[in-house]
Order: structure tokens, then C-alpha cells, then sequence
């Protein structure tokens, strides 16, 4: 209650697509989808500092971006012609994220961080709408997450659980 419309706003903002959503204002700032800028923090990154550092992320292990479209790139630039930081972050976002995904990549190698992530390629766009992938999807996720659980744990410093429940 104390939050009020701000975050709403900021949740609505946050689930905003660009290209496909308004931006929303938070503020007096008008935003999008945060992912833009930032696709995944850093632990160096946080306004806090971390301890052990769990990733949950949906794209499998080696998976990049490719840059968009000469198409896309004239959208972007039409659609947000007052904004030219925000054409730079999402014409940079691929370059960008494949950047973190390497850097992720080192710092899992170093067990430094855990990651989970699908095991397989996710054949699911951002816009489903269909339950039935969606649901399976996330048993797929529920599934490979507890597959890894007692890994997990070690990397905490917690015992293993003896037996892991199986989603319905």
C-alpha cells in the first residue's frame, strides 16, 4: 500500500516491449522494459553486495543474440526518434547481452556463480499465448531446476536433500 501507483506503474513498465508496448511513466520518467538497458545484472553490478550468487535464466547454455534488422533498426529509429539513448541500448542490446552470457559463462566455469538455465533450446516466443506450451514450459523449467537442486545446495553450503518431489 505504501508503494501506491509508482509501482504499478513501474510493473507495467517493466513487462513493456519495445516496439509492441507504450512506454509507461514512473515518475515523470517515461520507461520500457528495464531489460533493454540491463538484460541481466552483474553481481558487481547490484546497488548491494552479494554473497552467493544464484542466475536463473531462459535461454540455454551458448546461446546469443544476433543483431537486429536493417528493418527493425529504421522502426527503432522512427519510433524513438526523441530518445536516441534508448535506440542506442536496443541497437546495442544484442552485442551487449552476448557480452554478459560470456562473462556469466566465465564466472560459472570459476564457481564463482550458479546458473540455472533450460537444458534445451526454449521453442516458446515472449508473446505466447498459448496455456498448454506455456504450462509445459514451465514444467520443463520445474524439472530441470530440481535435476540441479542438490548442486545448488553444495554451492550454498547446505547437505543434500535425500529425496526431491516431482512437479504434478
Amino acid at each position: 500500500k505504501e508503494m501506491g501507483e509508482g509501482f504499478f506503474d513501474a510493473c507495467r513498465a517493466s513487462a513493456s516491449m519495445p516496439l509492441l508496448c507504450s512506454m509507461v511513466k514512473v515518475n515523470g520518467d517515461v520507461c520500457l522494459d528495464g531489460g533493454i538497458a540491463c538484460s541481466v545484472p552483474l553481481p558487481q553490478e547490484l546497488p548491494f553486495e552479494a554473497g552467493k550468487i544464484l542466475l536463473v535464466l531462459t535461454r540455454q547454455k551458448g546461446f546469443r543474440k544476433k543483431s537486429q534488422g536493417a528493418a527493425v533498426e529504421t522502426m527503432y529509429r522512427r519510433r524513438y526518434k526523441n530518445h536516441p539513448e534508448l535506440i542506442d541500448a536496443c541497437l546495442n542490446q544484442a552485442t551487449e547481452y552476448n557480452r554478459r552470457m560470456d562473462l556469466i559463462d566465465q564466472l560459472e566455469q570459476e564457481g564463482k556463480i550458479f546458473v540455472i538455465r533450460p537444458q534445451t533450446p526454449v521453442r516458446v516466443s515472449r508473446t505466447e499465448r498459448d496455456v498448454h506450451k506455456l504450462r509445459n514450459l514451465y514444467e520443463q523449467g520445474y524439472r530441470e531446476a530440481m535435476e540441479c537442486m542438490n548442486n545448488l545446495r553444495a554451492f550454498l553450503g547446505l547437505e543434500p536433500l535425500p529425496e526431491l518431489e516431482q512437479p504434478q
